[in-house]
């Protein structure tokens, strides 16, 4: 019944579009005998069918007991998550947990099993309900781990252990397509994002140079006055290279090597000398400056936003950051909590999003406040 109410709403949806000068006189709509498999792009009905659908799917989806936990280093509270899901970016994660950590090849053939029947039976729900999987879009990880001679863990490449992930799309049972594999280094964009498993903003920082190469193409045509290339910078540019800023670990020099690409000529675009000092084009209004945004406080800002955020609303995310600030802690060796220290001691903890959220904190002298910080107890001897 409910599916039936849904398919009439969808196949009598009138479809207009709405603009500046006003709304459409002509519209769209299926035809009698025809139905729409999904809702019109824009379409203010969208998000409602999508929650309605994809609810149940990734519901059915995670009856699969294998999700991944992230633990807390002290109380054991737990995060667990098996599926993420944004419109059409969806991933499911397992764990191999109950498995022998040192038999590698074991693990990453029992990872691959476990992961195909999951994902298609995530295919096969989703194409129940007018969907289907893109499977030349889809890509799979193996995160297990090997350890040197001195003890150190480093995750294991597909080169260590080969396996393979099949699925089949559709109606089509007969016909079986290899899911490509990466490699933990490799990044693959997500929701704009270009972000590897390991942490690695390696392929997102070659993203931004790509973009700042093309901006400096496109700024430094004679046809773009002044002020068309102030716009350009402050509208268009800008807001797109920094985008994915802060979910990124992105060093100093590499910004500042991404800034170089297309700050001289935008200075000269805009009757300055390139030589112009940088103070003058990121300074305040109030100081004589252009007030341009930088990149490093885009990122900056970004960081702080999320982090405080996240933790403020105490989501699935926030309790997230928690747990794995208590891992950080840990790994830091301090008595005060690690986000209250200076970042010098910084050289023990694994580098990615929180240690960098600590130098933010630590270079702005911030001091962030939470009842969730977390330090281990001393005994007394």
């Amino acid at each position: 019944m409910g599916c039936k109410t849904l398919a009439n709403i969808w196949n009598h949806l009138v479809h207009r579009i709405k603009t500046a000068h006003g709304t459409s006189t002509s519209s769209y709509s299926a035809l009698p005998g025809d139905f729409h498999a999904g809702a019109g792009q824009g379409s203010c009905l969208a998000p409602l069918i999508w929650n309605t659908l994809s609810l149940q799917i990734l519901s059915i989806v995670e009856e699969v007991p294998h999700m991944v936990t992230l633990h807390h280093a002290e109380t054991h509270q737990s995060i667990k998550s098996q599926s993420e899901a944004y419109v059409d970016d969806t991933s499911f994660m397992i764990n191999t947990h109950d498995l022998d950590p040192e038999d590698l090849t074991t693990q990453i053939n029992t990872l691959a099993q476990r992961l195909t029947k999951i994902s298609q039976h995530a295919e096969k729900t989703l194409f129940a309900t007018g969907g289907a999987l893109e499977l030349s879009k889809c890509c799979w990880y193996a995160l297990t781990w090997k350890f040197d001679a001195k003890g150190n863990a480093h995750a294991s490449r597909i080169s260590d252990s080969l396996s393979s992930i099949e699925l089949t799309s559709g109606n089509n049972l007969l016909q079986k397509t290899q899911v490509p594999r990466k490699d933990p280094e490799e990044a693959v964009r997500t929701l704009g994002c270009y972000i590897a498993p390991n942490g690695s903003s390696k392929t997102q920082v070659e993203i931004l140079l790509q973009k700042a190469t093309h901006f400096k193409k496109v700024i430094s045509s004679p046809t773009v006055s002044k002020v068309d290339a102030y716009i350009l910078y402050r509208v268009f540019f800008f807001p797109a290279t920094s985008y994915p800023l802060g979910v990124s670990h992105i060093r100093e020099k590499d910004l500042k090597k991404i800034e170089s690409k297309y700050l001289t000529p935008t200075k000269q675009q805009m009757g300055l000398r390139k030589t112009t000092s940088n103070a003058i084009i990121f300074g305040p209004w109030s100081l004589g400056g252009f007030r341009f945004p930088s990149l490093s406080q885009s990122l900056e800002k970004q960081h702080l936003r999320m982090l405080c955020g996240h933790l403020r609303a105490a989501n699935k995310v926030g309790c997230a950051i928690v747990n794995t600030m208590s891992a950080l802690q840990l790994e830091s060796g301090l008595i005060d909590p690690f986000l209250h220290s200076p970042y010098n001691f910084s050289t023990w903890v694994t580098d990615g999003w929180l240690k960098e959220c600590w130098r933010i904190l630590y270079k702005h002298r911030l001091t962030l406040h939470n009842s969730k910080l977390w330090v281990p107890t001393i005994r007394k001897r």
